[in-house]
């Protein structure tokens, strides 16, 4: 298996070891810019040497060559992405000339392909160019073998726009037992943990962190992944401070997310677009309850909003941000409820992200793929 991508470790482990455990499996290959993952003898990540530059060109040149090099190594049987863009297309034509199956691993929900990927449709590129590069990318998905998802929404949704040929799957992340720990104290009533890209929309968690600091004083608030400086970036810094007072804490990168999530009793999620966003899941996991936007694949992760809360992002801005903070509040404000909660989504999480079931779920998705004899990228 070749697989092309520049997920972290985490989400690695939860979806590409699972793959690497079947016994059918001899190797894994990750094509990637950086070496620091570690995922088994099973797992090979080839890299450029430390001294090349990081630029999006040079990162983009050297994912093309590493892929034609390990083609040229290990003649693979399938090749992968974990996210469509940007390597997919460049991926789907290498695949077509030495025909083996590709698969697409969509873990971004519609983002992937909305306006033709997450960064062209961020950017400030014509809206015609948008929906060309949308167009592109439909009929680059259309040509692979089969292409996984995280929930029955993302899935549906491609198929109305107009994904229709390769077969859709489920592919559920995996949590081992570590993450299933007894709970510590939970002294930190608030936590977000993930990126500060545009569509996570730190700007509304910002602004909803100080709706909650205004109506509930002493409100204990951690910030995980998101740097102080790229936090510097917005406007709204300014009133989440003034609210929270020394109750922000912004933590940067930590050694271990798991470690804060065990001591948190709410993570918010305030994005725009979302798949099955790992963070969710580990915080189910470690008893936190989520309370997130109503987007892509999260209400199906939460047992359809019985395991968190979802809100709509309909009306204003401010009608979203008072949802979001109304729903933090009443559960920090009734923990029989919200325990009730955190218990209720951790059992779904360790029925529906055991290990045992993505190794089935790969186990499938690779026959589908294998047997695809009828595409362009037919196996031989």
């Amino acid at each position: 298996m070749l697989v092309v991508t520049n997920v972290r470790q985490p989400i690695l482990a939860a979806y590409v070891s699972p793959l690497a455990a079947l016994d059918e499996v001899a190797e894994v290959v990750i094509v990637r810019d950086r070496p620091d993952v570690e995922l088994g003898r099973k797992v090979r990540v080839a890299a450029p040497p430390p001294w090349w530059p990081h630029t999006t060109v040079t990162k983009l040149l050297s994912r093309a060559y590493l892929l034609r090099r390990e083609v040229a190594r290990t003649r693979p049987h399938v090749m992968m992405t974990v996210h469509w863009f940007p390597d997919g297309p460049g991926l789907l034509r290498l695949a077509r000339r030495i025909r083996v199956p590709v698969v697409a691993n969509i873990i971004g929900g519609r983002a992937e392909l909305m306006d033709g990927g997450r960064r062209v449709a961020l950017s400030h590129l014509p809206r015609a160019l948008k929906r060309w590069a949308q167009g592109y990318q439909r009929d680059r998905l259309n040509a692979t073998a089969a292409i996984s998802c995280t929930g029955s929404t993302t899935s549906n949704w491609l198929r109305e726009a107009g994904v229709v040929r390769p077969t859709l799957m489920t592919l559920h992340a995996a949590l081992d037992d570590a993450w299933f720990r007894d709970a510590v104290s939970r002294d930190i009533d608030v936590v977000y943990v993930g990126r500060a890209d545009p569509d996570k929309r730190i700007d509304r968690l910002l602004r909803t962190l100080a709706a909650i600091g205004v109506r509930r004083p002493g409100t204990q608030v951690a910030v995980v992944s998101v740097t102080e400086a790229e936090l510097m970036n917005y406007p709204e810094l300014v009133t989440a401070r003034a609210a929270l007072g020394r109750g922000l804490n912004l933590l940067g990168r930590v050694d271990s997310v798991s470690d804060v999530l065990s001591r948190a009793k709410v993570l918010l999620l305030t994005s725009d677009t979302e798949g099955r966003t790992l963070a969710v899941l580990e915080a189910m996991a470690c008893g936190t309850v989520p309370v997130v936007t109503d987007v892509g694949d999260l209400r199906e992760a939460l047992d359809d909003g019985r395991a968190g809360i979802t809100a709509p992002l309909h009306g204003s801005e401010e009608t979203v941000v008072a949802l979001l903070a109304d729903a933090v509040i009443a559960l920090l404000n009734d923990e029989p409820r919200r325990k009730a909660m955190a218990d209720r989504g951790r059992d779904h999480v360790r029925r529906e992200h055991d290990p045992t079931r993505t190794r089935e779920e790969w186990r499938a998705l690779i026959r589908v793929a294998m047997g695809s004899k009828d595409g362009p990228c037919a196996s031989s």
